[in-house]
């Protein structure tokens, strides 16, 4: 009866331990993912203060190349809604 009453202290000691073990693997995993979310959001945030940086640059390039050829920028400008509207006319009228 002895060892019987010692091995189930032994199983009592052991699930504790058990139970331990969990809560700190439970622990871990949370801090884990909890710093995998913030470095992605770090990352994404990054990446769109990148494409917001590009899309200005080229914004600005833009205006650049019709102040530096004002004429052009209007004929192009022009050709092109005027091809636009004959072809979308065109399709209407069929």
């Amino acid at each position: 009866m002895a060892t019987t009453d010692n091995e189930i202290e032994t199983l009592r000691q052991e699930l504790k331990t058990l139970r331990k073990d969990f809560a700190e693997l439970k622990d871990t995993l949370g801090d884990v993912s909890r710093q995998q979310w913030r470095e992605g959001a770090a990352s994404a945030r990054s990446a769109g203060d990148n494409a917001r940086e590009r899309a200005t640059e080229s914004v600005h390039q833009f205006e650049a190349g019709i102040q530096g050829q004002p004429l052009t920028s209007v004929l192009s400008a022009f050709s092109v809604g005027f091809v636009l509207g004959k072809l979308l006319d065109h399709r209407s009228g069929s």
